[in-house]
């Protein structure tokens, strides 16, 4: 990895609560990079990322959403676009969301001009067989398997 993104995706862990971050590519979630814990490796990572990606086009309005927030038990996941990317971080439920957004926002501003079209992890994908099954939601009077 390129030391320059991955000190800023670190920094995030400044702020109590963040556990960790990544970068995945817009349009097909491809993982660009990542500050997250040993038990969270790549091959679960890259079926993440398509899901996020796929989440933000469920989310697609008139105006554009700049992030979205997944609250799921005492976890929480923040996305924040980033024009080529998005910034994924991985936080514990308590954590400030003012200095989240904050973090959010100044690493966003660092990451932006970033070049990512050069840059992949190359991971492998999670085994099909053992995929979680996808759900159909309904946002907006619209109908979506993610």
């Amino acid at each position: 990895m390129e030391g320059g993104y991955l000190e800023a995706l670190r920094s995030l862990r400044d702020i109590k609560g963040i556990q960790g971050s990544f970068v995945v590519r817009a349009g097909t979630g491809e993982l660009l990079g990542r500050d997250v814990p040993a038990v969270i490796d790549d091959a679960v990572l890259a079926g993440v990322g398509p899901r996020i990606d796929r989440l933000l086009t469920i989310v697609e309005s008139p105006n554009p959403t700049e992030s979205v927030a997944l609250r799921f038990g005492d976890q929480r996941l923040d996305v924040k676009r980033m024009g080529t990317a998005h910034l994924c971080v991985l936080a514990e439920a308590t954590v400030s969301p003012p200095a989240l957004r904050m973090a959010m926002k100044l690493v966003g501003r660092k990451l932006d001009g970033h070049v990512w079209a050069a840059l992949s992890l190359k991971a492998e994908p999670a085994p099909t067989t053992s995929e979680s099954p996808k759900r159909t939601v309904q946002f907006r009077g619209q109908r979506t398997t993610i």
